[in-house]
């Protein structure tokens, strides 16, 4: 499944005191590290907004080897929980060149139907024995983005409409003491 080596290394580092060093593989030209995970467990309770279970992938990377192109996370997605039975696949975009210091890869997919297990991909392309390095690495359920714009609505309103809310609050409240006063007398 997975073409290259990986190991861990603390000499080139995002934060943190280590990060991964992909070394692509001569035969194949490519280095493409891959974690499998189960997550049937969670499909049913995963945020779905508007219909659609999203997943976002980010990452950094660093290179400075003129060979390597075409690094990029991906999301597979299986409908099996071993990772066999391929259903789709999604790439990130691509950062088409060297990155010369520290380059965030990132993107938002949607998860298909069906989806029983997710292989994270950790991919370059490039000569054999160039090293890709690869630190804060994530993959998180996307946020309901459709409440978050809703949310950033009701904000811009906020100076304006919670005055008015105060008011009429505060009205009620001395409404509703004024009348308890008039019916004690």
């Amino acid at each position: 499944m997975s073409q290259g080596s990986l190991q861990h290394t603390t000499a080139i580092v995002h934060s943190g005191s280590g990060s991964a060093q992909a070394i692509i593989h001569p035969q194949y030209g490519a280095s493409d590290i891959v974690q499998c995970t189960n997550v049937s467990a969670i499909m049913e309770t995963w945020p779905a907004p508007n219909g659609a279970k999203r997943l976002t992938l980010s990452g950094y990377v660093n290179t400075n080897a003129d060979t390597v192109s075409h690094i990029r996370l991906e999301a597979h997605f299986y409908s099996d929980p071993s990772c066999s039975e391929s259903l789709q696949w999604y790439p990130t975009p691509s950062l088409s060149s060297p990155t010369s210091g520290w380059a965030q890869a990132s993107g938002t997919v949607t998860v298909p139907q069906k989806t029983k297990s997710i292989g994270l991909h950790l991919y370059a392309e490039g000569a054999g024995g160039e090293m890709v390095y690869w630190d804060d690495i994530e993959a998180y359920s996307d946020p309901d983005t459709g409440l978050a714009n809703e949310v950033q609505e009701v904000e811009k309103f906020a100076p304006t409409v919670l005055p008015i809310c105060v008011a009429i609050v505060a009205f009620g409240l001395f409404g509703l003491l004024g009348l308890l006063r008039r019916g004690r007398r």
